[in-house]
């Protein structure tokens, strides 16, 4: 059994990995890290599930790949984690894009104290 700081440990880990994988429009590691209801807040207030969200990025990697040029990579701030028993946590940062300054609160969770954790939901906010 993993000790509460090692679980913090691998939830910053995982949530550290949320901008390059987005950057390198990794639909692997989203469809893995996504729980199938998960739902997202964008920084411009539309909300989104999980299909909608891999479609996203499936269609930002082939305007890339067709010549568009690539936005500058995200800058991901510290990430402060919070656990809530064995199977939810949250996780907080913030995200430097070519939009702004955004605030990400993540909601966490898993089937079993052992099993893997999933972003059930993200909401994010403009803060500059």
């Amino acid at each position: 059994m993993t000790t509460p700081d090692e679980e913090k440990a691998a939830l910053r880990a995982l949530n550290e990995q949320v901008a390059s994988a987005e950057d390198r429009f990794d639909v692997a590691f989203f469809d893995t890290h996504l729980a199938e209801s998960f739902t997202m807040r964008r920084t411009n207030g539309k909300i989104t599930d999980k299909d909608a969200f891999l479609g996203k990025l499936e269609d930002d990697r082939e305007l890339v790949e067709s010549g568009a040029p690539a936005r500058p990579p995200r800058e991901t701030g510290p990430v402060t984690v919070t656990l809530y028993g064995r199977l939810r946590a949250t996780a907080e940062c913030e995200v430097t894009t070519t939009e702004g300054r955004s605030h990400n609160l993540r909601l966490l969770i898993r089937s079993s104290p052992d099993g893997p954790w999933q972003f059930l939901a993200w909401a994010n906010e403009l803060v500059e």
